[in-house]
């Protein structure tokens, strides 16, 4: 039993990692990109305004290309042209040495702001350079608003995932540790085995979806990695590609448990498999002052896994003694029935109610105070995986399980 606290507590530390990562990863990743694309098309529409300025400044070069930057009023004309965005804070005017010549201050008010400069050029020669100043406030506020959600968003995902995988998880771990406080060596084994398959199961559902966002986040990391105006953050950027590595590499030991799904199938008899679970049946019966009879008729061999169909026949029995109460009979019986060969298992308890029957095999549904809702999800599971089919049928103070196995499970 300590092994399996510490199993938990490991998978918690470990799950903690991975949500922590994903969490980060969704909080950085959609600022940067917002930044970044921000800034290039701001950028470049800046660029693109600088660009005009200079290019209606050439009339005043063919005029005089000696003494053309002495033509202030044009300049004054261009700067009430661009007066109308109050991003621009300024407009100056350098000569082809740089020094500044001419400087028109359009809003004082702008706040932070960032230069772009362009060349003025006439017959391929350079006179000299007009540069905008423009305001670069509301890109810094919409990334720290962006930065400031996502955030939030990240923490929920992180938190929610956290929670989500090691609830599962305890609750896969109190279902098989329930089982084993009432059963011999031989159903502890099979236990383990199912134990490690909800497991296994359960970690490859999350896995998969925790995966495909560490792809996304990774892939958006390489693609700044190989920004030149990002090599600042290179190496924190690489940072964060090995940290989802290792995330990675932990999901895949839990997926490793997972791998096992296909079952093994040999020619076997439903019967034969019924007589070998039934001391250890029998002797939990005894415990509870119950009592076992077999009804077995002449069935066909089938092919199944043999270790599976002997898990799903405990589920369902231990299901049935555990509805009884003292005096109680349960019954297990096989036939043949038109195409199918069928188990049934009678107890003698208090019956399922009509709204309760069609929840029957709902994972996490169940109506004892200590139980998981797995078990028979687990049998549910394994008669899929034999293209069986399980019913139930209840009325009075009885309940009939019915298991049917095609024919075509015959070799």
């Amino acid at each position: 039993m300590p092994s399996r606290l510490c199993f938990s507590d490991d998978f918690a530390k470990r799950m903690k990692i991975v949500s922590i990562l994903i969490g980060l990863a969704v909080s950085l990743t959609m600022p940067i990109v917002y930044f970044t694309v921000s800034w290039q098309e701001f950028h470049y529409q800046a660029l693109l305004r600088s660009e005009e300025l200079a290019y209606k400044i050439k009339p005043t070069i063919q005029d005089n290309p000696d003494l053309w930057y002495y033509n202030v009023v044009k300049f004054m004309e261009l700067a009430d042209e661009s007066n109308v965005r109050p991003e621009l804070e300024s407009i100056n005017i350098f000569d082809r040495e740089g020094n500044l010549i001419f400087k028109q201050v359009i809003n004082g008010e702008a706040g932070m702001t960032h230069p772009f400069r362009n060349p003025i050029r006439y017959n391929n020669e350079i006179y000299g350079f007009v540069e905008i100043r423009e305001s670069v406030q509301q890109l810094i506020l919409g990334t720290v608003k962006m930065a400031s959600i996502f955030a939030i968003l990240g923490t929920a995902i992180g938190v929610s995932l956290y929670m989500y995988s090691v609830n599962i998880v305890k609750l896969a771990e109190k279902d098989v540790l329930s089982a084993e406080q009432s059963k011999r060596q031989a159903e502890s084994e099979l236990a383990r085995l199912d134990r490690l398959r909800l497991v296994g199961e359960m970690a490859a559902a999350i896995g998969h979806e925790v995966r495909n966002p560490l792809t996304t986040v990774r892939g958006y990391l390489q693609f700044f990695l190989m920004k030149k105006e990002l090599l600042s953050l290179h190496s924190k950027f690489q940072l964060l590609i090995d940290e989802l590595d290792r995330a990675n590499s932990i999901i895949t030991e839990f997926l490793s448990m997972a791998h096992n799904k296909a079952i093994k199938t040999k020619e076997c008899n439903l019967n034969s498999l019924i007589e070998e679970l039934q001391p250890l049946i029998q002797s939990e019966a005894l415990i509870r002052g119950l009592s076992v009879e077999l009804d077995l008729k002449n069935i066909p061999n089938i092919s199944v896994d043999a270790k599976e169909i002997k898990q799903l026949i405990l589920n369902i029995t231990q299901n049935g003694l555990e509805a009884m109460e003292y005096g109680g009979c349960l019954f297990i019986k096989t036939d043949v029935e038109k195409s199918e060969i069928r188990l049934l298992i009678i107890d003698q308890g208090a019956g399922i109610g009509p709204d309760l029957l069609p929840k029957m095999g709902t994972p996490f549904f169940t109506t004892k105070e200590t139980g998981t809702g797995l078990g028979l999800a687990v049998c549910y599971s394994i008669a899929q995986r034999h293209q069986a089919k399980i019913d139930f049928e209840s009325g009075g103070r009885c309940t009939t399980c019915i298991v049917r196995f095609p024919y075509s499970l015959q070799k």
